[in-house]
């Protein structure tokens, strides 16, 4: 997989090959901290061969040369009884720094700003060098596709690996014995993070849902709503094994309630499957909050997405796309219910306003980490109308 792609599966067997390809080729390797050495790498493509010599660099030449035109840094360590030096990959920089203890601007940024020009490879190299050698904590480094993919805490009861392989495989387990209708809907990979969804087809508790919904004189179309199971994880720390309930109206996906979260941290990759056996009740409790929303009635909607809107900082073009659509639909008032679907119909707004008119698609994290805000500030919103409920 190469940086910043994107992969798409559309069956459920060509997901479970990648991921067990991908788990059997991930080189997780055990490092003292004051080990690392960050080396510099100038962008001079020219003397790619004689970098490769001197440092003894045994990866793809592709792999050097995408590393001169980012990131500029290697990382020197111990691996198999030797010294080894790989370039590193942009998911790695963040959790480098956790490592050396030092965060900000002046050694994550890459890009000019007004008053501060980036630092030199050199320098970078030798800020990290420095710090990391007063640590004698350890370090757990993902080496993936030729580069290093993160820089994790060495203590088992600070990260715990968890393949997505063997987490797709409990996920899959658990919804054969309990979801047997379940269906596999899509999965999306990048190196940053993986999202697969499924779709329950639980007929009775959707046909209940829509019920409830209409009944309450909402005038978001959810006739065909569909319950959808999304599991998230990433291997760089940015996520935790997370499963999410969703409902699909039309073109819009919700998030309707409260998700099941396993952190890296301190775990066995089998306490993963508590998490599984809890969907069910997870869907119940989304699905009757959704209930319960569309029974309150929210005077003044174009307000109060705003103020939601505002808060998850969410794009001002589709937040403004959205009162608008919200003003010829609802009118003066609108339920609960239609506040968590136009947040939600903001985020798929801009992410196809991103794609198709700017032709700069969001990122699987970027998607994910606005999905995450809208969600925190839905549940306030939830929690002031929905006191002894929600």
């Amino acid at each position: 997989m190469k940086d910043r792609e994107q992969i798409v599966f559309e069956e459920q067997e060509q997901m479970l090959d990648f991921f067990e390809k991908q788990k059997e080729s991930d080189r997780w390797i055990l490092v003292f901290t004051n080990e690392i050495e960050p080396v510099e790498l100038d962008n001079a493509p020219l003397f790619t061969d004689a970098v490769i010599k001197e440092h003894a660099i045994d990866v793809d030449r592709s792999a050097v040369e995408e590393c001169m035109e980012d990131m500029q840094l290697m990382l020197k360590f111990p691996w198999d009884d030797k010294l080894r030096t790989v370039p590193i990959r942009y998911t790695a920089l963040k959790s480098l720094c956790d490592r050396a203890g030092i965060s900000g601007m002046s050694i994550m940024t890459y890009d000019d700003k007004p008053y501060h020009s980036p630092l030199s490879p050199k320098e970078r190299a030798e800020t990290l060098k420095m710090f990391l050698g007063h640590f004698t904590s350890k370090a757990l480094i993902l080496v993936r596709d030729d580069k290093v993919s993160a820089v994790m805490s060495g203590d088992e009861r600070d990260y715990t690996v968890m393949p997505v392989a063997d987490l797709l495989r409990i996920l899959l387990e658990e919804m054969q014995e309990k979801f047997s209708s379940s269906e596999f809907a899509g999965c999306n990979t990048s190196h940053e993070m993986t999202q697969a969804t499924f779709y329950m087809n639980d007929a009775l508790m959707e046909e209940e849902l829509v019920n409830s919904v209409n009944s309450s004189g909402t005038q978001v179309d959810v006739d065909g709503a569909k319950f959808v199971l999304r599991m998230v994880t990433s291997d760089i720390g940015r996520n935790s094994a997370t499963l999410v309930p969703e409902l699909i109206c039309g073109n819009t996906r919700m998030r309707i309630g409260e998700p099941l979260k396993l952190r890296h941290k301190g775990c066995h990759v089998e306490d993963f499957r508590e998490q599984c056996r809890m969907i069910y009740s997870m869907f119940e409790d989304s699905s009757a909050l959704m209930k319960k929303l569309a029974g309150v009635t929210v005077t003044n909607p174009q307000k109060v997405l705003d103020d939601i809107a505002t808060r998850a900082d969410l794009p001002i073009r589709s937040t403004k796309r959205a009162q608008e659509l919200m003003s010829e639909e609802c009118g003066g008032t609108c339920t609960g219910f239609e506040i968590y679907y136009y947040i939600f119909w903001i985020i798929e707004d801009h992410a196809f306003y991103m794609e198709q008119e700017k032709g700069k698609p969001l990122g699987l994290q970027q998607l994910f980490d606005m999905q995450e805000k809208a969600s925190r500030q839905l549940k306030f919103f939830a929690m002031q109308n929905l006191p002894n409920n929600a």
